[in-house]
């Protein structure tokens, strides 16, 4: 049994909470809340769950100075210090928060040194995920790489839904409702080359190729009619859905692709969707080769809710008992062992 702090509660930490809450090799010792008004309530109620009788703090230091294996971390990504601290006391930790770690190899030495000190000073381990970057573009395609007998291109693919998704930033952030011919922020400069290059680099990287480059390939389309969203209304003639591949390059040829497909209504460019419809969250990898493979992986919204979100949150929570064993450091996506989920709901025996 591991014993677990964990930090956040919004749309992902919550859902951490709650896997954190159903595990059987987990207990939930400690929660930190930003919001105030969240304070001082039972985290089984902060996330849906009945009480736990673990009550939510503002206080970092009080939290810090529980006794815990391992943080589960799911802030803003602004408390680097305080997750190095924890590292240096020896303490794991987990997160999805932390999108530049997911690929330690491709961090800058300036940034993964300290880290990796801290790691060093306490015989901790870090292991920051998600679902892509995360388990969709690294233990995913590796889990079909092992059948191959030629490999001679590697294709992921998101497709994903924004419609429902009321994180304004976010959603400004790529360009929805604006107008054709505006910039779209993640398409400017090389924002998508820093945020996501590393992945197209990786995944040739653990196949043993260090490619030629990395290309960029934007598009955007926009809606023919009025669409209602989370973040407002997206207006006819506005821009509803954009398009951004990475291409890892070997000699001109791309050998890795990443591709993101992001819409508010997938009756926009519907010809970038791939035969997907409605607001699931879909993944899927193509590989050339022999054998040709296609594998697509759907994390629907049920009742309202995303269960992308639950797959970005657990991959995470189901690797702490994992860590245990884990060496001191920054892990690698594939050097942290598969662990099922282990909260299980199982039919009944008859008697």
């Amino acid at each position: 049994m591991r014993r677990v702090a964990h930090w956040g509660t919004g749309s992902t930490g919550r859902l951490a909470l709650q896997g954190i809450i159903g595990h059987p090799d987990l207990e939930l010792v400690g929660l930190y809340v930003a919001r105030p008004e969240r304070a001082g309530l039972d985290a089984g109620e902060l996330c849906g769950r009945p009480p736990t009788r673990i009550l939510a703090t503002n206080d970092v230091e009080e939290l810090l100075a529980l006794d815990f294996d391992c943080l589960s971390y799911f802030g803003d990504g602004s408390h680097i210090p305080d997750i190095m601290r924890c590292l240096g006391s020896g303490r794991d930790v987990v997160t999805t928060s932390l999108a530049g770690h997911i690929l330690p190899h491709q961090l800058p030495e300036s940034v993964r040194r300290p880290m990796e000190d801290a790691c060093r000073s306490g015989a901790s381990a870090l292991f920051a995920t998600g679902i892509e970057p995360g388990f969709a573009s690294d233990l995913l395609p590796h889990t079909l790489l092992t059948v191959s007998d030629e490999i001679r291109r590697v294709h992921v693919q998101e497709i994903a839904h924004y419609g429902d998704y009321g994180v304004e930033a976010v959603f400004r952030a790529w360009g929805f409702g604006s107008r054709p011919g505006e910039d779209i922020p993640l398409f400017t400069g090389d924002t998508l080359v820093r945020l996501w290059g590393g992945v197209a680099r990786q995944m040739a990287a653990d196949l043993g190729v260090d490619v030629d480059g990395v290309r960029l390939v934007t598009e955007s389309a926009v809606t023919d009619h009025d669409i209602d969203t989370a973040c407002g209304p997206v207006a006819t003639g506005t821009v509803a859905a954009v398009r951004f591949e990475l291409h890892g390059l070997v000699g001109d040829e791309p050998f890795t692709i990443l591709e993101h497909v992001n819409h508010v209504d997938p009756s926009v460019a519907p010809e970038w969707n791939a035969g997907v419809t409605g607001g699931d969250t879909v993944y899927r990898v193509l590989v050339e080769g022999r054998p040709d493979m296609t594998c697509t992986l759907v994390l629907p919204r049920v009742d309202g809710e995303s269960h992308g979100l639950i797959a970005t949150a657990m991959r995470a929570i189901n690797a702490i008992p994992v860590l245990a064993d884990a060496p001191p450091g920054i892990q690698d996506p594939l050097s942290v062992p598969p662990r099922p989920g282990r909260h299980l709901t199982l039919p009944q025996r008859p008697r």
